[in-house]
């Protein structure tokens, strides 16, 4: 059944984000910007110019008071990063070549391209570089879901085949409540604190754009940019500390 309201695709492609059905979601997009999409991923994956690469001696150049070994794992840690293909499994897991992405359909490659910006996969990601713990990752479905409250505002149509769902992140209420920092803010006007309280919490609006299809229903424009949860950053959490907090052995 098409979807006759905005609202009622959001909430759908929400629903189905959060409970980490990239499949689900990708097949409430917009054919044709799925295959746009697809052919955007190619070209980024296939034709682009290497970057250039970066060696131990480069570092050592600009900082030459870093240990060699230092130096020599930095420059193979961009070197992995800045490989095409070594960047394909990254970002689209379960794609180990151009050719694997080639045979995927469109709503594939953007279900992939979903999952390998998630919560999930950048704290996978950080663990497997020893930048955190495996009890990150235990957490991080938790995490994802306290983060994605997404709120609609309203829409806003443009002409007869566009419209924008307007929407943001409710702010979590715990998060709300330790942020105020009534200390902070004691000293300020009433009207200033009033202000605080009314922001705290609340980024700016963004928005979900959606094209109406030929049966009249709704679908969004599947681009990169899609519900993205930005960057993950967590400090490291020792498992002697994990320990002590839970009250098990040292």
């Amino acid at each position: 059944m098409p979807f006759t309201d905005p609202l009622e695709l959001f909430r759908a492609a929400v629903d189905a984000y959060i409970a980490g059905d990239y499949l689900g979601v990708a097949r409430l997009a917009d054919p044709v910007s799925l295959r746009v999409h697809k052919r955007l991923m190619l070209y980024f994956y296939g034709v682009r110019v290497q970057p250039q690469v970066l060696t131990a001696e480069d570092i050592l150049q600009s900082s030459p008071e870093m240990p060699r070994a230092v130096a020599e794992y930095q420059a193979s840690q961009h070197q992995q990063l800045a490989d095409p293909a070594a960047q394909l499994e990254r970002e689209l897991p379960g794609v180990s070549s151009l050719d694997a992405l080639r045979s995927l359909d469109a709503a594939q490659v953007f279900a992939a391209s979903l999952d390998g910006r998630s919560y999930r996969r950048q704290i996978e990601r950080l663990v497997a570089e020893g930048h955190a713990t495996r009890e990150a990752v235990v957490s991080a479905e938790q995490f994802h879901a306290l983060h994605f409250p997404f709120v609609p505002l309203g829409v806003v149509e443009d002409g007869p085949h566009v419209a924008y769902v307007v929407y943001r992140q409710e702010p979590v209420e715990e998060e709300t409540e330790a942020s105020e920092l009534p200390e902070a803010i004691a000293a300020l006007p009433d009207d200033e604190q009033q202000l605080e309280r009314e922001l705290n919490g609340r980024g700016l609006p963004r928005l979900l754009r959606c094209r109406r299809q030929l049966d009249g229903g709704w679908l969004f424009y599947a681009d990169y940019d899609f519900f993205s949860p930005g960057s993950v950053s967590i400090d490291p959490i020792e498992a002697s500390d994990a320990d002590h907090e839970s009250g098990g052995e040292p």
